[in-house]
């Protein structure tokens, strides 16, 4: 199964592709494929394990900024869902320090939500990179 992960000091946020729907004939209109996939993201305590459902156009996308903020180590890159239930900034600080502020929700008609912030670094990176390349 394919997947990527966000790690820092002080938790990570971890996507991983349960099923891929229309491969290869069908593509999403948010590009790719359109994914039924987990979200786990751990944070100073608290934790979120539920499904989530996205296009792998989506996670290209999030590839293509990562790898130019993290080619300048300066600027951002930014996820969003499709349903709009998970969004994270990861946000590239000064001397190689990374920040990671997000939000999931697992019913946009609820108010229940986890708000969560990871502390990471440049090196943290490397490995999600690595990781949205073979995605």
């Amino acid at each position: 199964m394919d997947s990527f992960s966000v790690r820092g000091f002080n938790g990570f946020l971890e996507v991983e592709i349960d099923k891929i729907f229309g491969f290869p004939d069908q593509t999403s209109h948010f590009g790719g494929y359109d994914t039924e996939s987990r979200v786990k993201v751990e944070s100073n305590g608290f934790s979120v394990d539920s499904k989530l459902w996205l296009s792998t156009g989506e996670v290209f996308d999030l590839y293509n900024s990562l790898r130019e903020a993290h080619e300048k180590l300066n600027g951002s890159a930014k996820f969003e869902s499709s349903e709009r239930n998970l969004s994270f900034a990861i946000n590239y600080e000064l001397l190689g320090r990374v920040s990671i502020q997000g939000e999931f929700r697992d019913n946009k008609l609820e108010d229940n939500f986890l708000r969560f912030e990871i502390s990471s670094d440049q090196s943290y990176l490397n490995r999600t990179l690595v990781e949205l390349t073979q995605f």
